[in-house]
């Protein structure tokens, strides 16, 4: 436990008229050096001091408090012996701050013991693999004042059995030197410290080349130091955090995408969620890392489909993506690419946990449909969660050869982002092709390149450079299941702030006419135009001032093809757009 348990302390005083003799101490609570104790919902923390002496004689005992080396206070509590035992309790109340507060003991005038470092702050998990243990592969070395960790990493059960002390916490070139709790946790937990005044605690408990079943718990000996899992446990109970971690970040999937036993990854993933929400009750939110391609030719793209779904089982499951972070070997991540780490999953963190109103797309772009966007089937649209980027080649390599119908490539002949929904990449394919699965980014490098090269791009973004994750197999849609999709669904597709600002067509299916309405508060300057599935403009409905009021326009679709158009409405500064189907 992170309290000094029946710690019996034998000295020699003397005290006023009292004659030197043995004095025996018991402490049966009191800081370490270095602790974190969690903050409550008042931001502060309880620090128990108490214990016991079994000396008679003795008058008062008094705890001496200092806040980054001033004096904060002291209290004092008089002794009273009974059966020659004179119990003493205090509880001083630390605030969660970027100082550090130390505590002695004395007893009438002698000091006892001291605890110097100590603050009050969150905790969070790390668990996984080698990029969990993120350990520095430059041989260098940092750390940072106001983070912590306890215990130690060695899988050496001796080690971690012996190792119950609080640390400082660093990044180095080893996993198991003491105090390391990985660069992209220690960095992130920097970031916290730096931006809301909160010191933090990170419990790295990972291992290399391990499978996600290596992590599993021991349900017959759940703190069995033979596990991944239990020297974890241990370390959490030994610090008494256990109660108090406030999310679990999760990094592994190399070694289950070789040999081939990925198939049962969302299984396993469930049984160690599971466990632990019943042993970490604390957590509100669990961050797991879609892995990047990597030097192993073994079912790399299966293994991040399943990693890309998972979130989509739990409501407090959240994903971020690694692709596209190139500083590595291969397999490991260097100092820069845990740096990136860090910046990828901070923000997460910040909003779920700090109010951060830095929210906008900070998460990676993840796919929603895929479908033929015309009855020749020679377009296919990808619509993704929110806006995205179609890259520039990489090196000579086209996105348009790294995205896969049937698992083949080359069938498309141009892509880019459609003008009318900056959510959606339209594919132009170089003939028709009647494919059921679509593909997106190669299993491990680029279209006939050596084994050993890992695929670093082309790689579809976000406005903020986060990588969309990557998918495989996903089904196309029908273009006649999403003619019959579109026209049941809502015909606005944007947030609105103007209440009375509005836009909607009837009917819906049409064919060839139909009424585009829209309703204005103030006046405008509008511009309504109609576009095709692939983002061209087909008409220009409306091109100028129009007063407050509702007002209609006609569209005639006599020399357009059955399809699905969107018609995107500009006022001002609001914009509004909405889908119609064409059924000739």
């Amino acid at each position: 436990m992170n309290r000094i348990r029946s710690l019996l302390i034998f000295i020699v005083i003397t005290a006023g008229n009292i004659p030197a003799h043995g004095q025996n101490v018991q402490i049966t609570s009191f800081p370490q050096s270095y602790q974190l104790y969690p903050r409550d919902l008042q931001d502060s923390s309880i620090v128990d001091i108490s214990g016991n002496l079994r000396t008679p004689g003795y008058d008062s005992v008094k705890v001496w408090i200092e806040k980054d080396g001033q004096y904060l206070g002291n209290l004092t509590e008089p002794l009273t012996y009974i059966q020659g035992i004179a119990e003493f309790d205090f509880q001083p109340k630390i605030h969660a701050e970027l100082s550090n507060h130390s505590f002695q003991l004395f007893i009438d005038g002698n000091s006892i013991i001291v605890a110097d470092s100590v603050v009050c702050g969150d905790t969070y998990i790390i668990q996984g693999q080698s990029n969990a243990e993120a350990y520095n592969l430059s041989n260098e070395r940092f750390g940072a004042r106001w983070v912590r960790t306890f215990g130690n990493m060695s899988p050496n059960p001796i080690e971690c059995q012996n190792d119950t002390n609080w640390h400082m916490a660093i990044a180095t070139v080893w996993p198991e030197y003491e105090g390391h709790v990985g660069i992209w946790g220690l960095q992130m937990a920097k970031s916290i410290a730096v931006n809301y005044g909160i010191p933090v605690c990170i419990i790295n408990g990972a291992k290399g080349g391990t499978t996600i079943a290596q992590h599993q718990k021991d349900e017959n000996n759940p703190r069995n130091l033979e596990t991944i899992y239990g020297r974890l446990l241990y370390r959490m109970q030994e610090s008494d955090i256990r109660e108090h971690a406030k999310g679990i970040i999760w990094h592994q999937g190399e070694n289950n995408t070789y040999p081939y036993n990925w198939s049962d990854y969302a299984n396993q993933f469930d049984l160690l969620y599971n466990d632990w929400m019943v042993d970490y009750p604390g957590v509100v939110n669990v961050y797991i890392f879609q892995i990047r391609h990597s030097f192993y030719d073994a079912a790399q793209m299966h293994l991040r489909d399943v990693q890309r779904t998972i979130p989509y089982n739990y409501d407090n499951v959240k994903i971020m993506s690694t692709l596209g972070i190139e500083a590595h070997d291969g397999l490991h991540f260097y100092w820069d690419g845990h740096f990136e780490m860090a910046e990828r999953i901070y923000p997460l963190i910040a909003r779920d946990y700090y109010g951060s109103a830095d929210t906008l797309n900070i998460a990676p772009p993840n796919i929603l449909n895929v479908s033929y966007t015309s009855p020749a089937s020679d377009t296919i649209a990808m619509e993704f969660d929110q806006e995205v980027f179609w890259p520039e080649d990489y090196q000579g390599y086209t996105m348009e050869d790294h995205i896969y119908l049937d698992l083949s490539w080359g069938f498309i002949r141009r892509g880019g982002v459609s003008p009318a929904n900056p959510n959606t990449v339209i594919l132009a394919l170089s003939e028709p092709v009647e494919a059921r699965y679509l593909t997106y980014t190669p299993n491990q490098s680029w279209n006939n390149a050596t084994p050993t090269q890992t695929y670093e791009g082309p790689l579809i973004k976000n406005d903020r450079g986060i990588d969309a994750l990557t998918f495989y197999r996903f089904p196309i849609e029908s273009y006649e299941d999403r003619c019959l999709r579109m026209s049941t669904q809502s015909t606005t597709t944007w947030d609105n702030p103007d209440p009375e600002f509005r836009i909607s067509s009837s009917p819906n299916p049409f064919n060839p006419t139909t009424t585009v309405s829209y309703q204005l508060s103030a006046v405008s300057f509008v511009n309504l135009y109609v576009y095709d599935i692939t983002g061209r403009k087909v008409a220009e409905l409306v091109r100028g001032w129009r007063d407050t009021g509702v007002h209609e326009v006609t569209f005639e679709a006599s020399d357009l093809s059955s399809g699905v158009y969107l018609y995107r409405l500009t006022a001002g500064e609001f914009t509004d757009t909405g889908k119609m189907v064409l059924m000739k």
